[in-house]
């Protein structure tokens, strides 16, 4: 909004009346969702338009819904939006159905996103769910990234990924890209884990987590344990994760911090080793996984590839690879 505010300014005092004429023959898009739906395919426009009141001036959306027999007739037809044209560069959110993905189908997808759109530094989210259901309670794309935000702190199952951080993995070629998922259920939005690309699989929040961990994507989240019948609330951040390669190894060193409000002083040593368990369980499962499936959504078998170059048995080395963890925890200001 503040770069729609800036544009206004800008162009009002460089060419007065005239430039506001043209500005206000346009239609500020700033959210997107496409479904596709048997050979139909529908795409929502999210519109912004400033309403000004006594004391200050708010935001209000609208959604426009067309459709077409292609991406490109639908597109077509969103051009002009009740007299006004569509404008994307104001562009923050784009959320795509699993319909779109599936089977390879985000190889054309994306080339034609990337050519009709002219940028990509906008937040993109994949979902299962009907998006005109979604869009009901998330007109505003601001809500759909403070839910992501919020949700990336508190439970580290997702992330904040643009258009352009995905389709930057296609120079990593052993990387397995993935789009943060999130799905409606009993009327509630959450999130989903990750929809990995090429792959038509949905990870769960528990894989997906560990695989933004490995990746440096998330550096905190939260964590319930259960000591002595009594449930704790235990913050992990300042998360940093190291991965090396050596001698048929990967060596991955995860550090960290802990606190609660709740847990007693007295407790602080026996809260460390059951965190660091379940992490250590969850990392171990994670990872003997992408090693049977061939997948790597983290820097392990990049990491691998630039190790060794592109040798034929890449794969089996990646598949036959041990794994020495090292978990490095602390309550802060303690020496736990």
């Amino acid at each position: 909004m503040k770069k729609i505010i800036f544009l206004f300014i800008s162009l009002f005092f460089l060419g007065g009346c005239g430039h506001y004429n043209e500005i206000n023959k346009l239609a500020f898009i700033d959210g997107i969702g496409i479904e596709k739906q048997d050979d139909t395919y529908h795409l929502y426009l999210a519109v912004v338009k400033e309403e000004k009141q006594e004391t200050e001036t708010t935001k209000k959306h609208t959604i426009y819904h067309v459709t077409g027999q292609s991406l490109e007739e639908a597109f077509q037809k969103g051009e002009m939006l009740h007299n006004k044209r569509a404008y994307y560069h104001h562009l923050t959110l784009m959320l795509l159905h699993s319909s779109l993905l599936e089977n390879n189908q985000y190889q054309k997808l994306f080339p034609f996103l990337k050519d009709k759109l002219q940028q990509g530094d906008y937040l993109l989210l994949e979902t299962p769910s009907p998006l005109s259901s979604i869009l009901k309670q998330y007109q505003d794309p601001t809500d759909l990234k403070e839910f992501i935000r919020r949700e990336q702190k508190e439970s580290g199952t997702t992330t904040l990924l643009t258009f352009d951080d995905i389709n930057a993995h296609d120079y990593d070629p052993e990387y397995s890209a993935s789009i943060p998922s999130v799905i409606l259920e009993d009327n509630t939005l959450k999130t989903n884990g990750m929809f990995l690309l090429g792959k038509d699989l949905t990870y769960n929040h528990s894989f997906s987590k560990i695989s933004y961990l490995l990746s440096n994507q998330i550096t905190e989240y939260y964590q319930t344990i259960s000591l002595d019948q009594q449930s704790y609330f235990i913050h992990l951040l300042h998360l940093n994760c190291h991965i090396s390669w050596k001698e048929n190894t990967f060596s991955i060193t995860i550090t960290g911090s802990l606190e609660s409000d709740e847990l007693p002083k007295e407790k602080e040593k026996e809260a460390k080793k059951k965190i660091e368990e379940i992490l250590e369980e969850e990392i171990k499962t994670f990872v003997q996984k992408e090693q049977k499936e061939n997948v790597s959504t983290t820097p392990l078998k990049n990491i691998l590839y630039l190790k060794l170059g592109k040798k034929q048995n890449l794969d089996e080395i990646y598949q036959t690879s041990k794994l020495d963890l090292k978990l490095s925890l602390s309550f802060q200001g303690g020496q736990s």
